[in-house]
């Protein structure tokens, strides 16, 4: 029996990603304020986010937003985000037997996930497959695999990315990504694929903050 692990639907990440696109993206940037004083504290409250775990000299953090989605909030220099992702979709099988289910569920649900998103930022910059010819290169290492890896290990296996209009202004590069856990290609164990949305600061911010 295969399962889905997040209770997450295209409709939670339509209102998910309206919520995250709300966040003043030029100020995180710059860094979060003290973590866990009452700046923060305020800060989080205007946001809906609720940190789950200390905060003590970590490189991220995890928080739960008011939409219930788990956002891993990835810290650069001074605290600044660099970027914040979460998984919106993951469908696991119980046994080897299933591992084909879990490929067919991944083609089915990917369009409805896709979908979500483009109702938002409309018609995305790419799509496609793990093995398109055309498939891009990333413009910054952190933003996806590179093509060596992405042909090894057939991850991202759907894709998808939003180039920002006014990178200038600190308006994050989206992604969307699926993937599919290597023991799925296999009868050896249980596979799984999962959904992944996630917002990355512009190249410049991180070529100057790496």
């Amino acid at each position: 029996m295969l399962t889905e692990t997040t209770g997450r639907t295209p409709q939670d990440l339509v209102a998910e990603l309206k919520d995250e696109l709300a966040v003043d993206w030029p100020s995180a940037r710059q860094g979060l304020p003290q973590l866990g004083g009452p700046e923060f504290r305020k800060l989080f409250d205007a946001y809906g986010w609720e940190y789950e775990v200390p905060v003590h000299e970590r490189e991220s953090l995890t928080v739960r937003t008011r939409t219930g989605a788990h956002l891993t909030i990835g810290l650069g220099t001074l605290w600044g985000i660099e970027n914040v992702s979460h998984y919106a979709w993951r469908v696991k099988a119980d046994d080897p037997s299933e591992n084909g289910a879990v490929l067919a569920r991944a083609v089915e649900d990917w369009p409805a996930y896709l979908k979500a998103v483009e109702s938002v930022l409309g018609a995305p910059t790419w799509t496609g497959p793990w093995d398109a010819a055309d498939f891009p290169e990333p413009p910054h290492p952190s933003y996806w695999p590179d093509r060596s890896f992405r042909l090894e290990s057939r991850r991202p296996y759907q894709f998808a990315h939003w180039v920002p209009a006014g990178d200038a202004q600190g308006r994050p590069h989206i992604v969307l990504s699926q993937s599919v856990s290597l023991p799925t290609w296999t009868t050896a164990a249980p596979g799984g694929s999962l959904l992944r949305l996630e917002l990355h600061a512009s190249v410049g911010f991180l070529d100057a903050h790496g």
